[in-house]
């Protein structure tokens, strides 16, 4: 596992004290494990929802795979 330091603002801090001084999380490291979990997942669905736009828009990709996947490189 990484560890990593990240510099908050005063109101961050404050509000993960809350959170964790409430019985809300267990500790600081795992409220920004959450927040990061969720940040992914909602930028894993805003891919879905504009390679869903883009079919409807017909930017379909079309052709050799192999050929499209070395475009791409």
């Amino acid at each position: 596992m990484t560890a990593i330091t990240i510099p908050l603002t005063s109101d961050l801090d404050i509000f993960i004290n809350t959170q964790l001084k409430h019985g809300y999380i267990k500790s600081k490291a795992e409220l920004v494990r959450q927040a990061l979990v969720m940040y992914k997942e909602n930028f894993e669905i805003e891919e879905i929802m504009q390679a869903s736009r883009e079919v409807k828009e017909g930017k379909l990709l079309k052709g050799d795979l192999k050929v499209l996947a070395k475009a791409f490189k």
